[in-house]
């Protein structure tokens, strides 16, 4: 039974694993150049329902306590910490002649495009509809399948900042970044027993960064 036990919960952390590369459909319509924002909501919505038809099936919890407006000033808190890190870690890799971005340089591009309606998509996925579906894999339900195998909420923490970081590349400078950025948008979750403080945890982080790089754009 103990081995049944197991062999189910590594089935359920492979298929977790895989949901990390489904969820990357959502940005194809942004990566492709194209200009159908309709697309975009499809593919968005299709995802999210997948995903919390799986949540319901496989029992994970995203929703532990009641969304409290005495948490957003943590999580505002929490998501100024995670960019004022990444910044550090940028200006560091920079100095250090190592690249800071893998796919980063697409979506530059893309939220700098002349194009109206091809940097509306690409703001709608960078900031609102993909940490959205990223929070419900990562936080919802790979940081808790994680502490049910190890039963340990460290081992939780720390997987799951690994995976994400690996995800999202860069060298060795944004790699720890990215693996911060994890570790705080799972404590956000963590903390507040809601998913959707690490939502808007995660929007914040990358809508700041987006404003910083604009910024950057037209010094």
């Amino acid at each position: 039974m103990k081995a049944l036990s197991y062999l189910k919960k590594g089935a359920i952390f492979i298929l977790i694993l895989l949901l990390i590369f489904v969820i990357q459909i959502n940005s194809i319509v942004m990566v492709s150049n194209s200009r159908n924002i309709i697309s975009m909501f499809i593919t968005f919505f299709v995802i999210l329902f997948l995903l919390l038809f799986l949540k319901n099936k496989l029992g994970f919890e995203l929703v532990d306590q009641s969304f409290k407006l005495k948490n957003m000033g943590l999580t505002v808190m929490l998501a100024v910490i995670s960019v004022v890190q990444s910044v550090t870690f940028s200006y560091v890799a920079s100095i250090n002649t190592q690249s800071t971005s893998t796919s980063n340089d697409l979506i530059a591009n893309r939220l700098t495009s002349s194009n109206l309606v091809v940097m509306i998509i690409a703001m709608i996925t960078v900031n609102l509809t993909g940490p959205i579906l990223e929070e419900i894999v990562f936080r919802g339900m790979l940081f808790q399948q994680i502490n049910n195998i190890f039963n340990s909420v460290i081992y939780g923490y720390i997987i799951t900042a690994i995976i994400f970081a690996y995800m999202h590349g860069g060298g060795s400078f944004m790699f720890v970044s990215y693996f911060l950025s994890s570790i705080i948008t799972t404590y956000a979750f963590g903390k507040t027993g809601n998913i959707f403080n690490s939502i808007i945890c995660h929007q914040l982080i990358n809508i700041f960064s987006t404003l910083q790089l604009l910024l950057v754009m037209n010094l």
